[in-house]
This record gives C-alpha cells, structure tokens and sequence, in this order.
C-alpha cells in the first residue's frame, strides 16, 4: 500500500448537452403537471391476471385522473419474447400512446436472443430526455444484453453529462432507471460514477424498479424511490408537481393501488419532495478521504466541511458475496471527538491483514440527524505481504470487457499476442506487456471469445448486430465478414476448415478461409454458449430446453435431448440449455462418450452417440465451461454460480471433493495452471484451488466491477480483464 490516499471533490468536466427538446422558457415555479409512475409489470399471456393489473391500472387513469405522460421502469415483459412484447402494446390505450416513455429492465435484456433489437423496433434508443414545464426528465439504461445486473459505460455516463451541462443550475432534474441506487443495492457495480455525474446538478429524484417493493431514501443530494410491482396487484406512483404554500415547487407522490371501485382507489400521499432550495445531505459530503498504512493495518480519516450535521460516520468495503442483489452489508463505525455535537473529523483503524492482497473499493457513508447521508467511494491496495506485487496493469481500455481474452502465438519465432474485445465492438491485440499493436472496430457488442484460427493467422468472432468478422491477426485488417439471420452472442468454434456459428436460432457453418457458408441448420430456440466439437458431430443447447448434436459435416440432426422442459415458455427458456459450454470428454475405451452440458439446474454427462443422461450433477453453471484435467486420473471441475466447485469423475459423476469459495461465480470459466485450477469471481477475487483437494491456495483481488471474462494462460502468467476495461497479468503460483 502506498504511504497515503486521498479523494476530494471531483473536478468539473468540460460537458455539453443532448436532449430530446429544448428547454422551455418557463422557470421551475411554471404551470403545473402530473404523471404516473409503472414498473415490473412482467406481462406474459400465460399469466393473464398481470396484464389485468396494467388494464385496470390505465382504466383508472383514463377515467379518473388524465396524467400528462406515463413512464415505465423496465421489465414490461417476463423475457422480452415477441408475443410478450405484442401484448404489452395491445394493452396500451390509445390515448396514451404517444406519453407512455418507457426503459427496459432485465427482463428485456437477459435472456434476449434480439439483444435489444426487438425493444429498440418498438420504442426507440435510449437513454433520452425530455423537458415538461420546467422539469427536465432522463431516461437510463444500464442494462446489458444478457446480464442480470447493470453497469454505466463510459459513453452512458458522457451522455448524462452532457444533457446535464447545459442546463440552467435551478431546473429541477428527474431521472428514472430500472435498477435502483444506493442504499443497500448492489445492482450497478459502478454506481459512484453516476452520483459523481449527477452531483453538481440539481437532481431531486430518482426512480427505479426491479426489486418489487416501496422504499424511499434521501442521499447523495437527492431523493430515491423505489416501486412495487404491477406482477404483484395494480400498484402505481402519481406524481403531481405544484407549489405549496409557501410558493415553492414540489413533487406530490402518492402511492396507487386501484380497486375494483374505480371510484374508490387506494391512492394515499407517500411523500412530498422540494425541487428547490437544499438538497438531502448536500453537506454531509466529505471534503476528505484519507487512507494511510500502517504495520499491519490502516487508519481512516474522514473530514467533513463547516455545516455538517453527521451524527455517524461508516464504512465497509464492496459486499464481496452479493452480486445483483441486496444486503445489509458489514458496515463499521468511525469515532469521533466527544466534545463537539457535530464532530468534522472522523477516525478508525482499518484490519487488513487477514485480507488477499489486490484492489478494493472503499464506500464511506456520512449520516445526519434526519437519516439522510451521502456515499463516497474510493479505491484501496492492499500490498502481498512480505513480497512484491504480482499484479500488473498492462491496458485499460475503459470499455466494458465480458467475452474472454485469447492468446495468439503465430509462430515459434514471432511474440505471443493477447486478443480482447470490448462491448462497445472494440477488438485489440497487444503484446504480453501491453503494447497495443492493431485496434479494429467492429460497431456492436462482442461478448464471445475471439478465436484463433492457426489456419490463416486469423482471428474470428461474432457481433450482435449479425456479424462474423475474420481478422488478420498481424494487423488487425478484416479478411472477410458474413451476415447472419440473427444476433451471434455465442463463442465460436474453430473446427479444421469451418468456423461453427450459433446466431439466434440458427447454428451454421462457414468456411475459414472465405467466411462461405457450408450449411445452416434452425434450432428451437436461441443459442448463446459453446458448441463442442468431436470427430463427426458438434454438440450444442438452446432455448427450446435441448441438446442438439449434429453432423458437423452437413449440419443433419443426429439426435436431440430434452433436458428440462417448462409449460410456460418464459419458464422454458431460464431452465433450459441455451447458454451451455458444451465441452467433450476425451474416450477412455473402457467408459462412454461423453459430452458435458449444463441447465441452472444440472450438469449433465451425455453419450455422445444417442444423448442419453448418463448422469446428472447439482454443480452446475451453464455459462461456465467445465475443465476436464488428468492430474492424476481423468477429472472434470464443475462450478455453479455460487460458488460451489466439485471434482468429478466425467465418465461416471462421482464426486471426490467439493468446497465453496467466497465469491459468485458467473461466466469465466476455470483454468488449470500445474497443480491448480484458477477461478474468477464476478467481484474480482482471483482464487487458486488444489486440484487434488479444492483447497484455496491463492488469492489476489484484481478488479473492483464485476468480471465476466474467462482469463488465459501462457506460462506462469495469468491474463485478466474486468468490466472496467482493464487487463492485469499475474504471476500464478504452483502448488
């Protein structure tokens, strides 16, 4: 650990605005409005008493109260499925078509074969904002395709700037999102940059869905909300903005639930908010975090500026176990001098000793007599003891990263090159330290691996605008490129001459050299995972709840297997294979074929030859390849996303050891390096077991966002990368 760090204020950016209209003329006390606040409806037509909650929610609207506009959370579907989407829409009055402004959640996002096309043909880009009265509303989306949680990219947070900058410092702000911020949620790994943005301007609330409940909270300088879901009864917000006594503006917010009275609703006030004038724990924010080593720990000091009425100081650091979730956290006190009410300095000693050495993000929480506060964060190393750091920071390309990194060796004689591709479309090609050698932008998310094909020095992949893209792997230069029927989220797979293809529900075949299609073949459902290929046939899930092998030559049905099938078709598609890695066993003469595959429910151990469940296993991630290694005999590492990993006998699915480790698991898959196995955590924790007994052996937290990028190996170095865009390499250890 460096002898100090310290966060103060951040300095103003230079920024400008995008909006939907201009501003009007008319200040904040101006003519007043009112709206109606949705979210969570989960509209799904095999669940028809959700679509009857919307209905009696707008009939009630349309005959009793006539707001100006409507805005919906997100997840207006149960997984954004086309005949979910249709019904939404049909339930829509046409009255309020043109002022209904929605966002998606989730729901819309993760398990989406479209990959937001279907969301954007119906209701446009987002983020976007507009002004009504006075009052300037924005739109957030910081989902991702086929993501649980959110996360705000570089270009979300430019847009927020801008349509901020431009703004007159009094106008009052309103900005709704799907996940919400704060508090005790853990859905946006990023959220600081947001209240960074939005804290020099004059927000005064924010929005939110996704978890289902009421809630309110004061921070940060604005007030939070979040709202119940329509999937559970006719619950709504109605907000009206008028001037109270006093002539200052405020925001009405009464909680709704309709009745089958429509004369007689439910509509009781939940709480009046200022657009005006101070703002919740404006001055509770430090002007000061230090953090300073000492032999075996480190002291905190928060200051606070002239004002402050903080009654507690607290700090934890980023809840390592949640993952797009809540919790209460592990939050400690700071102490304070006693001969002062409202203390400005705030002190405590930080045990870090006990914890693996890496990178940590720091939350300190200042709270006032009115239960309001304001978080800060700020970055935190802890040092390996007694040894120099192994962690090295090679890029930091600022772009999301979730596809997995790949090592390209051309030649014996030429240096081995390290491949990312970013969400944002960016593929890049650097050396083992970190050179950037050639920078290619494909214009969509990339989150399957790019694969190496020795065949051509080529680098292949796929985009979810349709595209495969076929790269030189000395320059960066496109080959060849092909478009597909549908979105290719997939990893693809390099089998000889021909490049196999999953893109929507399509699996196809292309020639390596010319990116020519060889054969296509429809399946029943998307598929976004790793096919596995063998000397005849390649393996593969989809959404329709299948396995499907197939002739690898002509893309002919060999045989399907029904894993786990669901009567409704949301249920179906989360229960089924559609984001397997399939990965083959190699033959043992005396045991059966065997191809891997994974539910959320089961691992499975398939005869390559009829698809017949040879057995079954509880540890289980579908979006985690299995590691097949013969360190002593032949064995498969399975891991769920949990945490939970187990050594196997792949031919049989006997157990021989299982453990647990501190952190959730989603999408890296495990890699062997000697006598170890690594893991990645999806908040960062870099974790080394025994192959022979699942013991933790090493430990290093390398990111503080989620990670979702398989790491590669070449030698002793292990190549990492995080949703923030950064690649580290580590010296991985031996057992």
């Amino acid at each position: 650990m460096s002898d100090q760090f310290l966060q103060t204020k951040m300095e103003s950016n230079d920024r400008s605005k995008i909006s939907s209209e201009s501003l009007t003329t008319q200040e904040i006390g101006g003519q007043d409005f009112s709206f109606a606040i949705l979210a969570d409806s989960h509209i799904d037509p095999n669940v028809p008493e959700r679509s009857q909650h919307l209905t009696d929610i707008y009939e009630y609207l349309t005959l009793q109260r006539q707001p100006q506009f409507i805005l919906h959370l997100g997840d207006m579907t149960e997984c954004g499925l086309p005949h979910e989407y249709k019904e939404f829409e049909a339930l829509i009055p046409s009255t309020f078509r043109e002022h209904l402004h929605v966002i998606p959640g989730n729901h819309e996002m993760r398990w989406d074969e479209w990959a937001g096309e279907k969301y954007k043909q119906l209701f446009g880009i987002t983020p976007y904002s507009f002004d009504i009265r006075g009052v300037h509303f924005i739109a957030l989306d910081p989902t991702e395709p086929l993501r649980e949680p959110g996360y705000f990219t570089k270009e979300d947070l430019a847009w927020l700037s801008k349509d901020l900058s431009a703004l007159k410092s009094e106008t009052p702000v309103i900005i709704y999102l799907h996940y919400p911020i704060g508090e005790h949620h853990y859905f946006i790994c990023n959220e600081d940059k947001f209240l960074e943005v939005i804290e020099r301007y004059n927000v005064r609330a924010v929005f939110s869905g996704h978890v289902h409940e009421e809630n309110k909270w004061e921070q940060n300088g604005a007030t939070f909300f979040s709202l119940p879901a329509i999937k559970k009864g006719p619950f709504f917000f109605w907000v009206e903005k008028k001037n109270n006594r006093k002539g200052v503006p405020i925001l009405s917010i009464f909680s709704g639930e309709t009745k089958e009275q429509l004369q007689e609703p439910n509509l009781r006030l939940f709480t009046e908010i200022p657009l005006q004038g101070d703002r919740p724990a404006a001055l509770e924010r430090p002007h000061s975090i230090v953090v300073q080593s000492k032999t075996t720990d480190a002291s905190l000091t928060v200051g606070l500026d002239q004002g402050s009425k903080a009654i507690s100081v607290l700090y934890q650091f980023w809840p390592e176990y949640t993952w797009a979730g809540k919790t209460d956290g592990n939050w400690k006190r700071l102490s304070s001098s006693k001969d002062e009410e409202y203390p400005l300095e705030w002190k405590t000693d930080i045990a870090m000793n006990e914890m693996p050495a890496g990178i940590y993000r720091l939350q300190v929480r200042v709270v006032n007599a009115r239960r309001q506060y304001w978080d800060e964060f700020l970055k935190i190393i802890v040092p390996e003891q007694g040894q120099a750091n192994r962690l090295k920071k090679l890029l930091d390309l600022e772009e999301p990263i979730q596809a997995g990194l790949e090592i390209v060796n051309e030649s014996p004689g030429d240096p081995p090159l390290v491949v990312a591709a970013t969400t944002s479309g960016q593929v890049l090609a650097s050396t083992l330290e970190g050179k950037v050698l050639w920078t290619f932008h494909a214009g969509a998310s990339i989150l399957g691996t790019p694969q190496y094909a020795h065949s051509g020095n080529l680098i292949i992949f796929g985009t979810k605008n349709h595209r495969v893209y076929a790269l030189n792997s000395s320059n960066g230069q496109e080959i060849w490129s092909y478009k597909a029927d549908g979105a290719v989220l997939a990893t693809l797979v390099i089998d000889y001459s021909q490049v196999i293809v999953c893109a929507g529900r399509q699996v196809l075949s292309l020639k390596i050299g010319s990116g020519l299609q060889n054969w296509t073949t429809a399946l029943g459902g998307f598929s976004a995972g790793m096919p596995a290929v063998d000397e005849r046939a390649l393996y593969l899930g989809a959404g329709d709840g299948y396995i499907y092998s197939l002739d690898k030559t002509t893309g002919s049905l060999l045989w399907k297997k029904a894993l786990d099938l669901r009567d409704r078709p949301f249920s179906k598609l989360i229960y089924s294979p559609w984001g397997t890695k399939a990965v083959i066993v190699p033959d043992n003469r005396d045991k059966p074929s065997i191809v891997l595959v994974s539910t959320v429910a089961a691992a499975y151990g398939l005869n390559r030859h009829s698809g017949e469940i040879i057995w079954t296993c509880k540890v289980s991630n579908p979006y985690s390849a299995p590691l097949i290694h013969t360190l002593e005999e032949t064995r498969a590492i399975l891991i769920n996303e949990w945490g939970n990993i187990a050594s196997i006998d792949p031919y049989s699915g006997e157990i021989f050891w299982e453990t647990t480790v501190p952190q959730r698991i989603f999408n890296t898959s495990p890699i062997a390096s000697g006598n170890l196995v690594y893991i990645t955590g999806v908040n960062g924790l870099l974790m080394g077991l025994d192959l022979s007994t699942g013991h933790i052996v090493d430990q290093h937290h390398f990111s503080t966002d989620y990670v979702y990028s398989t790491p590669v190996l070449h030698g002793n170095q292990l190549f990492l990368a995080g949703q923030d865009g950064s690649i580290h390499s580590i010296t991985v250890k031996r057992a």
